[in-house]
């Protein structure tokens, strides 16, 4: 199998001792992490601010869970093959848990798999299509950091996300026939065999694959944040901005959703569906002549998003729990331990609010233990 010629990478040819070193390394120590790959998935990724940058993409994956795989991205399958990139493949029912602003750095593999372009090289087309059913109902995050279409023979610029193909006529034309003929494959006649698939549950969600639009990762010069310690007074200058992190949890329909748009935006949806994931809204106030942000997150109270979830208390420096006066869900009580991890350290407790029959507001104090 013939492969495009690759620029030669720089540097003195592999010692004999250093031969020597990785076959002992090799035999005594172990590599879980690597050991879980088991696939060998073929694509073409094109830069997400310039489609005329394809590149091909092989994607070695091992599965986290049923619903997250992550794979590391070589630029061929040999020996010597450049490790140019990486991708995070999930559900699409986590997709949805993400918030907005995430949202367009993840790509659809709907198309790719069923147009016959995203395949398994060497595995029986049968087994191939058991699980390319379940890779055409997810999102794929990726970052190539090796931009190999440039010739480069080293990983120079800056780490590039990358996108996916979601329509015909985006393929270079080239690159679809050399594909095709190393690997002996026809895509047309698998877009045939694979019409049957099904796709996306809820469609293409609008904001995914950059909401249309291009995305560049770019480097700006920034302030470094003093250390531990440095100085007492860094960052106290007049005006200066503060962001502070409130999450609110509970049980499903308990109406987070609506307590934070009634103080975020003065609304209240009697009608409201249940928060599929995580939202966020902010509000400022000015206190001494600084303005203060709160940032604060809805999660999701079903318990099959709870470990995804839990990830976003981290950072937190207060917390807003619903639950029915009468009734407390024992995952409710689970909801503590990853909230006290997550949350900074300088929270120590909390306030719950209780809303009587009557109208009447109480306040308790309450500990995240």
């Amino acid at each position: 199998m013939e492969r495009p010629t690759q620029p030669v990478i720089p540097g003195e040819p592999k010692k004999t001792t250093t031969s020597l070193i990785e076959k002992a390394t090799g035999t005594i120590q172990g590599f879980s992490p690597v050991n879980k790959i088991h696939q060998h998935l073929c694509a073409f990724h094109f830069y997400a601010d310039d489609m005329n940058r394809q590149v091909e993409a092989h994607h070695y994956c091992g599965h986290q869970n049923e619903e997250m795989r992550q794979c590391l991205i070589y630029d061929s399958p040999e020996a010597d093959a450049r490790l140019i990139g990486l991708e995070y493949i999930i559900s699409e029912e986590l997709f949805l848990t993400l918030p907005d602003a995430e949202k367009p750095l993840w790509h659809t593999h709907e198309y790719e798999v069923k147009s016959g372009v995203l395949f398994m090289p060497g595995l029986p087309v049968p087994l191939q299509r058991k699980d390319l059913e379940k890779i055409c109902k997810t999102y794929g995050k990726t970052i190539h950091f090796w931009q190999v279409d440039k010739g480069d023979n080293l990983p120079l610029g800056i780490p590039q996300v990358m996108m996916a193909l979601t329509r015909d006529g985006q393929l270079h034309e080239n690159l679809a026939q050399d594909v095709e003929k190393r690997y002996g494959l026809s895509f047309e006649k698998e877009r045939e065999n694979r019409a049957y698939m099904e796709g996306l549950k809820h469609g293409m969600h609008q904001l995914a694959n950059a909401a249309g639009k291009g995305l560049k990762t770019v480097l700006r010069e920034t302030d470094c944040k003093p250390g531990a310690g440095a100085g007492a007074g860094a960052g106290e200058d007049e005006g200066e901005e503060y962001l502070f992190k409130v999450v609110i949890i509970g049980d499903s329909a308990m109406g987070k959703s609506n307590l934070l748009s009634r103080y975020a935006r003065n609304e209240f949806n009697p009608h409201s569906k249940s928060t599929i994931g995580v939202e966020f809204q902010t509000q400022s106030i000015e206190i001494d002549g600084k303005e203060i942000k709160a940032q604060i997150w809805d999660t999701t109270g079903q318990e099959r998003f709870r470990a995804v979830t839990s990830a976003y208390y981290r950072g937190a420096v207060g917390a807003v729990r619903t639950y029915r006066l009468r009734y407390q869900p024992p995952h409710l009580l689970r909801q503590r331990r990853p909230l006290a991890r997550g949350a900074q350290k300088e929270v120590r407790a909390c306030l719950r609010f209780e809303l009587k029959v009557n109208g009447k507001l109480h306040l308790y104090p309450c500990t995240f233990t």
